[in-house]
């Protein structure tokens, strides 16, 4: 059991990984960033940013940092929560909307590729 645990958190990293290369090289951000952005612009996540920390599964303090850099590539505005001074709301700009359009388009391209949905296919498939 370790050991096919161990396999599927390889090749998951594997996957990670080049899913970070190419949209680094394709739409000019890394896949956090890309998840961040995506996940901000979700019409059914609530737009702060511990929302978006509980949806990626990363912690408050990572997705502070992530914002900032969001922010200062123009790709979020962010402010104060109207709830609570302690909050702060995100947003998508158009060059946000832009660069998880394109970031869309590199996954929409890669999952219709047949070596990666055989690659998936075997991260499912039992031993």
């Amino acid at each position: 059991m370790v050991q096919e645990w161990l396999t599927a958190r390889q090749r998951v990293n594997r996957l990670e990984r080049a899913l970070d290369r190419r949209l680094r090289r394709d739409a000019g951000i890394s896949l956090v960033l890309y998840g961040l952005l995506s996940t901000a612009g979700e019409e059914e996540c609530a737009p702060n940013q511990q929302a978006i920390a509980d949806a990626l599964g990363l912690s408050k303090g990572s997705i502070s940092r992530y914002v900032d850099q969001c922010v200062s590539s123009g790709y979020l505005d962010v402010r104060v929560s109207s709830g609570s001074r302690r909050e702060k709301e995100v947003s998508l700009t158009a060059k946000g909307r832009d660069v998880v359009a394109r970031g869309d388009h590199v996954l929409a391209t890669l999952a219709q590729d047949e070596s990666v949905n055989e690659w998936l296919g075997d991260l499912h498939s039992p031993r």
